[in-house]
């Protein structure tokens, strides 16, 4: 990979930094994944309060959930996903 690649046009340069948010949103969205996956394993064999606290969900802005309903067919694409691998239990990882 080159670290700082070769840009001839505007229109190039827009399509790099799609591509470059993008690489970044799924990092992020895989890491939190195993991040909570490994939390769960974790507190399914020792039953740690401390982690079940870690695993409570947050507080969410009624705005923030307004969006949430538009996004109904990611919810069930992202069930379907955890539920084939089998990586957790889906009601009590999503909450929307």
């Amino acid at each position: 990979m080159i670290d700082k690649p070769i840009v001839y046009n505007k229109q190039r340069a827009d399509i790099l930094a799609q591509i470059a948010a993008i690489v970044l949103f799924l990092y992020r969205t895989f890491a939190f994944i195993v991040k909570i996956s490994m939390l769960f394993e974790k507190y399914r064999s020792s039953k740690d309060p401390a982690i079940a606290k870690q695993l409570q969900p947050h507080y969410v802005s009624q705005s923030i959930l307004s969006l949430s309903e538009n996004l109904l067919f990611w919810r069930y694409f992202i069930q379907n996903v955890i539920e084939v691998y089998g990586l957790f239990s889906v009601p009590d990882l999503i909450y929307f």
